[in-house]
């Protein structure tokens, strides 16, 4: 594992070489985009990927010092003419911290056109859970004041179901592994039903995630997901473009054609 020298951490964080990037979320319904997912890039020249700086910043007891710097930068960059969500993916480790309880991200929002029912934290799950009580008194915390909460990766890492049971999320996120190539995979076409049927039950929101065909959007359709996002809908841009015209119509097609195979098998009856 990558373990990036500390002083090397610091000055990279104070020269903030990072770059906020957006990828669309799609009704899958609509065609309509319902919001963005915000994700950093690092423009410095390194040899260290991003995700290799966070996880040397968690083992260094940065980690707060990096979410703080992308997030602001996330926020800040955010530039729409109409009101989206927006998700920020946030380390549950740095949830237990104290500095994240303090109103820093109500005072990013004061200078945005972004309010605190526009923000989703985005719980990201690098490593294991041990205790989730602190995390469930944070999160309660900030839903009490509008923020929503989403669990990224579910299907993937740890206590998938148990994540959703102890942080009752707005919003859950299929990984992508289980969206690889659903339509031939009987197995994740299940797995991806159940959760699915879950969350209809619990009034949570299924995102799948990874979109990167035709087939796969089609099936997700079938399947009942709510929202969608991935390389076949949308790429990662600094600018949002908060109409997609091509995506959209996709969509909708497939929809029209599932209605109408619906309609028929009904009258077939």
């Amino acid at each position: 594992m990558t373990n990036i020298k500390r002083e090397y951490l610091k000055r990279l964080i104070s020269k903030n070489p990072f770059k906020s990037v957006y990828q669309a979320i799609y009704h899958l319904t609509t065609g309509d985009i319902v919001g963005f997912e915000a994700l950093s890039r690092i423009q410095a020249i390194t040899d260290f990927t991003i995700a290799e700086i966070i996880e040397s910043c968690r083992l260094e007891n940065l980690l707060w010092d990096i979410e703080f710097q992308l997030r602001n930068n996330s926020i800040k960059n955010f530039k729409t003419d109409k009101h989206f969500m927006l998700f920020l993916n946030v380390d549950p480790h740095i949830i237990k911290a104290d500095d994240f309880k303090t109103g820093i991200t109500k005072s990013l929002l004061e200078n945005s056109q972004l309010s605190e029912s526009s923000i989703i934290f985005e719980i990201t799950e690098r490593s294991a859970i041990d205790d989730y009580a602190p995390i469930v008194e944070t999160l309660n915390y900030y839903k009490k004041q509008s923020y929503q909460v989403a669990l990224d990766d579910v299907g993937s890492g740890y206590n998938g179901i148990l994540r959703i049971v102890e942080t009752k999320p707005d919003y859950i996120k299929i990984d992508m592994e289980l969206i690889r190539d659903i339509y031939i995979n009987e197995y994740k076409e299940i797995v991806v039903k159940s959760l699915v049927d879950i969350c209809k039950k619990l009034n949570i929101k299924c995102i799948a995630e990874g979109i990167e065909s035709k087939e796969e959007l089609e099936k997700l359709i079938s399947l009942g997901v709510d929202y969608g996002q991935g390389y076949l809908l949308d790429k990662p841009s600094e600018i949002p473009e908060t109409y997609n015209p091509i995506a959209k119509e996709l969509i909708l097609n497939i929809n029209r054609k599932s209605k109408h195979y619906n309609n028929y098998l009904t009258s077939a009856i």
